[in-house]
Parts: C-alpha cells; structure tokens; sequence
C-alpha cells in the first residue's frame, strides 16, 4: 500500500475521475474480490484499486494510463464473475461502471436501445415493455448488465424465437486496450443511426465474442445498441406478492403455458424438434427438475425438503416446456394450442397434473421471459458450478448430458445430492440446441478445489478424444489453455491477443494466457 508506484497509480486515477471516484481502501478491494464463484473462495486475491468511470473518455484515459505506468485493468458489468474479476497481477485496477448506467435512447420505430454497460436487463426489459417491445434475459437474472450479458453469453429464456444475444448487437463503441476507440457496425459511420450491426467489411462482432465472450481480455465495451423486438404483452410486467413469495400471471390469451413429460430425453428432444417445425411459441425448453425447485423454494430449508419429498422429479421427469405468444392476435394462441396439442398426442406426451402446472407457471415459468431469480440458485449452498455447456443440435445434447451424469455420479459429493441437470433448449426454432447442467457444491476451499480440478481433469480425458461434452469457452482462459492447441485455434487467439493488447494490460491471462 505504501509503495511508490501506487502511490503514482492513485494520484493519476484521482486526477482523472476525482477523489470520490477512486478507492484504494482494503475493506473495499476485499469486497471486490468476493463472490458466489469457486475462484473467489479458492483464490480470494483483492485488486489494488477500483476506479468508476463517468463516460468512454474516462476509460480511454484509464487504458492510456495503464499502458504507461504498466498495470492491468479489468473491466467488470454486474460484477458477479470472479473466475475474470479475481486480480491475478499487482496494482490491478477493477473498471467498475456503476455510474455508466443510462439508457441513451430507444427507438420504438427501428425497435433497437443505445445502452450503457451499468444498465440491467431487468431496467431495459421494463423501459422497452412499456414501447411494446422486449428483450431476452438470461436465467443467471435479469439484475445482471444487459451489455455485459450480450458480450458474454446471452443464453436466453426466449432464445427459442430470439436466438443467441450476439445476433442482437447493433453498433458497438469499444474502447481497446491501447486506449484507441473501435467503433462497429453504423457507429462507424459519421451521422449514421444505430439500428443495424453490419459495418462495411469484416463484421467485427466476432472479434468481441464467439459462442462465448472474451472475459474482459480485450478492453471495454461502453456503449452498445441492442435489437429489440416487438412484444405483445403488458406494459408492466405482473406481479403480485412481495419477494419470495412472489408471483406472475401473464394473460393467457396472449402467452399460453403447455407442460408435459416423455419417459426419455430422447423422445422429450424429438417432440421438440416437431415443435420447431411448426415454427410455433416463444419458449421451448426441456427443463431439469432441479431447476423447478431452486425457483420454487423460498429458503434453503424449502429446497431441501422438497428435494427429499421427490415432488419434482416425481411429476416432472423429462418435462419440456412452451409458451405460446399471441404476437399478432388471440387467435394465433388458439391456433397454436391446436398445434401442439396435436404434437404431444401424436408423439404420446404426458401432461403434468393439473397442481403441478399451476404451481410452475405462477412461481416458476414466467421467470423465463424476465427472471432475477439466478440468486436462488447460488443460496442453495452458496455457490454452483456447471460441467457441462454445450452449443450444437438438441440431438448433440442429450449426449452431453449424459456425459454430465457421469461426472456429477464420480464427484458426489462434494457435488450435493443434485439429480441430474440435464436443460436442454431450442434456440432459433431449434436450429440451434443448447445444454447446461448447474449443481450445488460444498462451497469450502476443499470441496471447491477437489470438483475444480476434477473438471479440468475431466477436459483433458474429452479433448483426448475430441469431445466437447464439457464446460468449453465459458471457462476462459482455462479452457482455452488446453483446447486452443487441438482444435486449432490457440495461434489465431493468441495473435489477436498480442494485435489489440501487447502489454497484457486487459484482465491479464484472458482470453487465452501468453505463456
């Protein structure tokens, strides 16, 4: 604290953004390095400095000073993602944008927003609902960054019409670690609007993300225009009851709810892909049971009770789920209903009774059109990890799950009693499919560490065999360090890397470690 160099760090900081807006205070920087993730209980190593910056000119100036006086920066959105956030060099300064949280404008003609990175889904989902618009929101929850969320994974609860979130951004300014300013898409040019994301020549969004983001490893992103979409439900999103005993009902006329289980994920998958076919409803998932009951508990000890009664995995084994959305009329809805009551007679679907639905699409289901729900699944044990994420056809999932079994069957415990967590999704129609498996673990530096290097162990043996059954680019760096190298990928990183940060000044070791 006492040293030199930080003493010249704080004081430049300070001359940039002003005293209030600068902390070097330990009690702070320990509460930056904490967080519901493994990484931040195994390794809980503090920044040096947080700084908040005010606009795009304040991060450029950040990014100048830490080419300069040679220090890492990492930039943050709702700052719950420590496997990027935990500091992994001295004098490492945090860009926390807490004070970056306008919605710059939305246009209900061109149905697109102009964000900034403190902005929530939850704040733009209810501004846009208001228009008769919408936005999708990851069941991580809706009280995360909206612009964070879409460089990062934008896995989304109406993905099955909506898609992946990185076919919704629009232009991008983008500031690099060398402290220039990239701008994408129609910022690119002088006087133009924001409502379209192809710039001339290369389309650079990839550059900021793939399947998943680049975990801060190549600056900061400080405004974005997002695609909305049009929405036929209230202005105000309805709810009654105060948290946790909350509930929603939307109008049925215009969003109608259809549960029904198959014996098999196979046969749940095929009654899917007919659904996809008819190209019908705004929501289609095959959810796990587990999910039901970390929504539907309101304490700790309701999850556990419940689990131990069997009540979901009982009434909702191989359960899909799909909402109808009444876009154009009622009739749709109606139309529809026909549709896929025909799909679950046809391929023997079994729906669940009658107290099972209303008890999930009240407290549960409309959480996956805007959810702040993502906190009951770190309450159950304090923290959670995921195996297995996989990006690919509905059919390559279910052998990711079942891969995903195997693990979660060899590391129990310190893996708590979790079922098997097998989501499968449709996204676009079914075009895409979408898998991820999410358990409750002993959150203790023991348990953590044994199911941490299990995972990257477990990496290894697929990658061997070229699978891609596991946690894949959502691990960053880690991943990347092992699977760059046989997929081919690990040069063309490493040299886009080197290109945009030479000094490894931006969330040092990400997107993929140097050495």
């Amino acid at each position: 604290m006492q040293d030199k160099k930080h003493k010249i760090i704080y004081d430049a900081l300070v001359n940039i953004l002003g005293e209030e807006n600068v902390a070097d205070d330990p009690s702070i920087m320990h509460a930056y390095s904490r967080d519901w993730m493994p990484e931040s209980t195994i390794n809980p190593n503090p920044p040096a400095f947080v700084a908040l910056p005010g606009n795009t000119k304040e991060v450029q100036a950040i990014a100048k000073l830490a080419n300069r006086l040679k220090f890492p920066f990492i930039p943050v959105g709702g700052n719950l993602w420590s496997l990027n956030t935990v500091a992994r060099e001295p004098y490492t300064v945090i860009l926390d944008p807490k004070r970056m949280h306008r919605i710059i404008e939305i246009d209900e003609k061109n149905m697109y927003a102009l964000i900034e990175p403190y902005v929530s889904h939850a704040q733009l989902h209810a501004e846009a609902n208001k228009r008769g618009l919408y936005i999708g929101t990851p069941e991580a929850g809706a009280q995360m960054s909206s612009l964070a969320n879409h460089v990062f994974q934008a896995a989304w609860g109406v993905s099955h019409r909506l898609g992946m979130g990185y076919r919704n951004i629009l232009a991008m300014e983008w500031v690099l670690p060398s402290g220039e300013i990239l701008t994408t898409g129609s910022f690119s040019q002088p006087e133009a609007d924001t409502f379209w994301g192809e710039g001339p020549g290369p389309d650079l969004r990839g550059l900021i993300r793939g399947s998943y983001g680049v975990m801060g490893g190549f600056g900061m992103v400080t405004k974005m225009a997002v695609k909305l979409h049009p929405y036929p439900g209230p202005k105000t999103f309805p709810c009654e009851g105060i948290m946790p005993h909350q509930k929603s009902l939307m109008p049925e006329d215009r969003f109608k709810w259809h549960l029904f289980t198959y014996p098999t994920a196979k046969k749940a998958v095929d009654a899917m892909y007919k659904i996809c076919h008819a190209e019908i409803a705004g929501n289609c998932s095959k959810w796990p049971t587990s999910y039901l009951n970390w929504y539907w508990a309101k304490s700790g000890e309701e999850y556990w009770e419940t689990w131990k009664s069997k009540y979901w995995q009982e009434n909702c084994k191989n359960m899909v789920a799909v909402c109808l959305w009444g876009f154009s009329s009622n009739k749709q809805v109606e139309y529809e209903k026909r549709v896929i009551e025909d799909i679950i007679k046809e391929t023997k679907g079994k729906q669940v009774p009658q107290e099972v639905y209303d008890r999930i699409v009240s407290n549960i289901a409309n959480c996956w059109i805007r959810t702040t729900y993502g906190p009951r699944v770190i309450s159950r044990s304090g923290t959670f990890m995921v195996f297995s994420i996989q990006v690919d056809t509905m059919d390559t999932c279910i052998d990711a799950i079942k891969r995903s079994a195997e693990f979660l069957d060899k590391y129990s415990p310190p893996i708590l009693d979790s079922y098997h967590t097998d989501w499968i999704a449709s996204y676009e129609m079914g075009h895409l499919g979408y898998e991820e498996d999410m358990y409750p673990v002993e959150k203790t530096k023991e348990g953590l560490a044994i199911v941490l290097d299990g995972t990257m162990a477990e990496i290894q043996e697929d990658l061997k065999r070229h699978y891609e059954y596991n946690i894949a680019p959502a691990l960053g760096s880690a991943y990347h360090r092992q699977a760059g190298s046989v997929f081919g990928y690990e040069k063309l990183l490493k040299g886009i890397k080197k290109s945009l940060d030479p000094q490894n000044i931006s969330c040092p070791s990400q997107p993929i470690p140097e050495d």
